[in-house]
């Protein structure tokens, strides 16, 4: 026994017994481990499902484990955004905050069927618009962790979702408002329904070609909004309807531009304009910043271009894009190198396996004579690049769709930067990701931008004014200073632009105007480094001036 006249007793066996059963244990998480605190806290959920009671003081205690949990899921996301965050660390972090909320969402999904199976008289009806607005919330977080991943939900998800949303509307509980504090500020005072209509409209955000920091980015906005919208039962006349969607709450499904073909009580009309009122309004205020203004957390795009894009996307029925180029059906295998390193690799073991080195002898990634029946070039080649693991479904005039379900296609992101070897066609293309979608469990489809047909691997050094006694052109320089790797891009004509001469780079070496020396075809070049073509948290994309 737990409780005995109003007094709590602390039940060490079961945590979860009473809140102060859980702050007993909470002394024993380490509180300098964000990442094993959220482990411990995902353990004693788990644990304590199978057998649990549905006691209203054990639901006090998952709620204030609640409370103690937000402020460190916020951590870990925070940390997950770091661009310096090595893979195997964001995958701990991912892992963590995935299992948190699905953890959460179980737990108080297990009260929310406590709540319909019973007639609604018990203590727990005091705390069942928490229970659902809780849980609408922990299943909102698995729907943006998801759209990290780019996942898809499937039919059964979609039931099992807008089963409990008719639950707590059948029983008053969706409009009821909820904090987990006291003291709560109003924006995280929120009713089921808000929480669930966020789901729905994250997932029209579901496109492939926003990032991790664009998604965070609307996510807020769309928490910050989503007061401003209701759910209500679609009129018998829909005809002349417009400005919002229509959900088919026993269709396996979510918002839909289309107009039902029939009006049986089962769909509901969201109506948007109030909604995308404020969207306007933000984009209005935006557009009167300065860019350096609206930089920030948003990687790789401005706070106006991404409302602008969400704009796009929230607007029911909006017209469809044209495609840039005809799409042509293609079945070539293709050899993929992701990210700096492995791009460098590729192209350096090219040059070396080219290079005029004695018969019988190659250099290696660093330039030292190697004996041809030394492996390391292959074991490298064979570990960095994803030989023959990926093929093209189709290509266009702009790039290719190609599909993978290695591990390395899991792990990539709208922004990344691929050198794709297609075969029986010479030499690397660099291509940058723009769209991903996940087909199935294992499966995914990479939709990439070629940026250049062409590429080599180069270093770039700086050059400082001295007086050295040489010149070149009548100034007096001498290239000084530690080179650091980059990509030459030949000068070409791309899907968007014509594109002189320019330079992929680390975004730590980029200075707008930096003087830099660069070896092309054995000449070396002065160069000037010029205003971006395009940024990410990797790498920049900059045109050359002669310098």
């Amino acid at each position: 026994m737990s409780s005995f006249l109003g007094f709590q007793i602390v039940s060490r066996d079961n945590p979860l017994t009473n809140v102060k059963s859980l702050r007993v244990w909470m002394q024993g998480v380490p509180r300098n481990d964000a990442v094993a605190a959220m482990e411990a806290i995902v353990a004693l959920l788990q644990t304590e499902a199978p057998h649990a009671d549905r006691s209203v003081a054990r639901l006090e205690a998952i709620m204030e484990l609640d409370r103690l949990a937000v402020p460190l899921a916020q951590h870990l996301r925070s940390q997950y955004r770091l661009i310096t965050m090595s893979d195997d660390v964001r995958q701990r972090l991912f892992r963590a905050c995935d299992g948190m909320a699905l953890a959460f969402s179980q737990a108080y999904g297990e009260y929310a069927k406590a709540i319909e199976a019973s007639d609604g008289s018990g203590r727990t009806r005091a705390l069942a618009h928490g229970v659902y607005s809780r849980m609408f919330h922990y299943l909102g977080v698995l729907t943006r962790l998801g759209l990290f991943r780019y996942e898809q939900w499937i039919p059964g998800r979609w039931r099992g979702l807008h089963q409990s949303y008719i639950a707590a509307r059948t029983r008053s509980l969706a409009l009821e408002p909820y904090a987990l504090s006291p003291g709560t500020r109003p924006a995280d005072i929120a009713t089921a329904e808000q929480e669930y209509i966020q789901i729905l409209l994250l997932h029209r955000l579901n496109a492939g070609n926003l990032t991790t920091p664009q998604i965070d980015s609307a996510c807020e906005w769309l928490k910050e909004w989503a007061p401003a919208l209701r759910l209500a039962p679609a009129p018998d006349d829909v005809i002349g309807l417009t400005g919002g969607y229509w959900l088919d709450i026993a269709d396996g499904g979510g918002l839909s531009d289309r107009r039902p073909k029939r009006a049986d009580g089962e769909w509901l009309f969201l109506d948007m304009e109030p909604f995308r009122a404020q969207l306007k309004a933000l984009i209005g205020r935006l557009s009167t910043q300065s860019p350096a203004a609206r930089n920030g957390a948003i990687e790789g795009d401005d706070a106006l271009t991404l409302a602008k894009r969400l704009d796009r996307l929230w607007q029911p029925q909006a017209p469809a894009m044209a495609r840039r180029g005809e799409r042509r059906a293609a079945h070539n295998a293709v050899t993929v190198a992701a990210g700096w390193s492995e791009i460098i690799i590729a192209l350096v073991a090219r040059h070396a396996r080219s290079s005029l080195a004695p018969t019988g002898y190659h250099y290696d990634d660093y330039g030292r004579l190697r004996n041809n029946n030394d492996s390391k070039e292959q074991s490298l080649i064979g570990r960095r690049a994803d030989r023959f693991a990926w093929h093209i479904a189709d290509s266009s005039e702009s790039g290719y769709r190609i599909r993978s379900s290695s591990r390395q296609a899991t792990r990539q992101w709208p922004g990344a930067l691929l050198a794709l070897q297609i075969d029986d066609v010479p030499g690397w293309q660099l291509a940058v990701v723009r769209r991903l979608k996940r087909i199935g469990a294992d499966l995914t489809e990479v939709g990439v931008e070629i940026i250049s047909r062409n590429i080599a691997a180069v270093t770039p050094r700086e050059i400082e004014m001295r007086d050295s006694g040489y010149s070149v052109d009548g100034v007096d320089v001498e290239v000084s200073g530690k080179g650091f790797q980059a990509l030459y891009l030949p000068p070409q004509i791309h899907g968007r632009v014509r594109a002189p001469a320019s330079l992929v780079i680390p975004p730590s070496e980029f200075v707008l105007g930096r003087r830099l020396s660069v070896t092309v075809e054995n000449r070396p070049h002065s160069i000037l480094l010029a205003s971006p073509l395009e940024r990410t948290r990797e790498w920049v994309w900059t045109p050359l001036r002669s310098g």
